[in-house]
């Protein structure tokens, strides 16, 4: 990565080779507002030509990643942080150059301006050198416009991947989660801290999912005290539901412990089907109560015949935000199946290695037939198959230029329910290279084992498959 000293004073006073057209308009109801004649003479008087431009292109990257249709339908949309950060006056100075150094990257990627990609790839550095001396500034590390300036960077590295794997990623979500955790959950509360906190939560939960790890987030004051004075949107219940099932990932894991006995491996399955259980219902309550009348009223819309999809650019971007809080739902719920099908078997491969068990196999057996409706193989292809059938309206549609990072989840979990399916196996491998290829999500093309997701005892390959 290239550092700040290679960033030049004739560097800086370059303008973009190519000119950043604003809308005068950003937001509906004038919330943010640029004007496309910005550089008139009287206006160049008090602004260089330079921050004329970067707040241009900082203005491109708030139409992009917060489209103006989804802001005005949903007041509780993590992308709000954004809107926080960039109508601050007078910012801190690594907030400016993340903001800077995300936004001309993602411009310089869309638009094919490689110069400009590169000018954001120095940014970055800046951006990195200024947050670690905020970090050693007490007042500046509990600055509000420091903990956006860190989601900044993560958003940056979802998109840039400047590690061959996803360490750098990981990096960068132990970094804001250590921030936010010193800070604890009474200081997000105001609506810049509040919002960065709901917009991360998502890539936090992804973390705690890939890890198998239970977070700090998904305790009982990470999740109510941020929301005591206001509800919660139902993207973020579901994200509640995501760390729970983590929590569960990593209890699962336990059972590879080789010092486990049998009589204790059936007792920690029997808790953990319920536990998963319990889950499964919440989820569908939450699908229920929450998008069950929108899919049913969207899809008879969407429709012009039974079996064909609309024309992805013919959907607003109110509908794309709530359709991906659908498939990522979804997606936990085929992990989860994935867990509850691989529990049932851990029990009954414990019962036939030992003959002193037998008289607990009628229990079991009724107690694993009552998980068997949502992680049998039929209950796990329909989830899948409505993934695939759904994900596509994700791809092309210039209203939500960041709907297929969003994806990269639910995309890998069918992979694996896939996997000796070839038409199907085939068809989600398109997805994940439409992931790559729509947007340039370089996180998507890290070569993310798709097994790695799975919790221990659900690896029937031998923890060699990848996708």
């Amino acid at each position: 990565m290239d550092g700040p000293k290679l960033r030049t004073h004739l560097e800086e006073a370059k303008e973009p080779s190519q000119p950043l057209l604003m809308r005068d308009t950003l937001v509906a109801g004038g919330a943010y507002r640029e004007n496309r004649h910005m550089a008139t003479a009287d206006l160049t008087q008090t602004l260089s030509a330079r921050s004329i431009w970067e707040r241009q292109v900082v203005s491109w990257f708030w139409e992009s990643y917060a489209p103006s249709t989804r802001l005005a339908g949903d007041s509780n949309s993590g992308s709000i942080w954004l809107y926080h950060a960039i109508q601050v006056a007078d910012p801190v100075p690594v907030l400016e150059q993340a903001l800077l150094a995300l936004s001309m990257t993602r411009y310089g990627r869309v638009k094919g301006n490689l110069d400009l990609i590169k000018r954001g790839q120095r940014t970055y550095g800046i951006a990195l050198n200024l947050l670690q001396k905020a970090l050693y500034d007490d007042a500046l590390m509990k600055n509000d416009e420091t903990l956006a300036s860190v989601r900044a960077l993560v958003l940056y590295e979802l998109f840039e991947s400047t590690s061959t794997n996803a360490s750098a990623w990981h990096q960068h979500l132990a970094g804001i989660t250590t921030l936010m955790a010193s800070r604890g959950p009474e200081m997000h509360c105001s609506p810049m801290a509040r919002t960065v906190l709901e917009d991360i939560r998502y890539a936090l939960m992804l973390k705690a999912l890939m890890l198998h790890k239970s977070s700090i987030f998904g305790h009982e004051d990470w999740l109510h005290i941020p929301w005591r004075d206001r509800p919660k949107s139902t993207e973020q219940q579901l994200y509640d539901h995501g760390f729970q099932l983590a929590a569960i990932l990593e209890r699962a894991d336990s059972l590879e412990d080789p010092s486990l006995e049998a009589r204790n491996i059936l007792v920690l399955c029997t808790d953990l089907l319920e536990a998963c259980h319990r889950l499964q219902q919440q989820l569908e309550t939450l699908f229920t109560n929450a998008f069950k009348s929108f899919l049913q009223e969207r899809s008879s819309a969407w429709r012009s015949s039974v079996d064909q999809i609309p024309d992805p650019s013919t959907l607003n971007s109110a509908d794309i935000g709530q359709l991906l809080i659908v498939l990522n739902l979804w997606g936990c719920q085929l992990l989860l199946g994935f867990a509850a099908k691989a529990l049932r078997a851990r029990i009954n491969a414990t019962i036939n290695l030992h003959p002193g068990l037998t008289a607990d196999r009628p229990a079991m057996n009724a107690l694993c037939g009552n998980f068997a409706s949502y992680s049998d193989q039929d209950a796990l292809s329909d989830i899948a198959h409505a993934l695939l059938r759904y994900l596509p309206l994700c791809f092309g549609n210039e209203t939500n230029e960041f709907a297929p990072s969003r994806t990269i989840f639910p995309v890998t979990c069918i992979l694996w329910q896939f996997r000796y399916s070839k038409p199907e196996f085939r068809q989600t491998m398109t997805l994940m290279r439409s992931i790559i290829k729509a947007r340039d999500v370089r996180f998507a093309q890290l070569g993310h084992s798709v097994i790695g997701w799975l919790p221990y005892i659900a690896r029937d390959e031998g923890g060699l498959w990848t996708a």
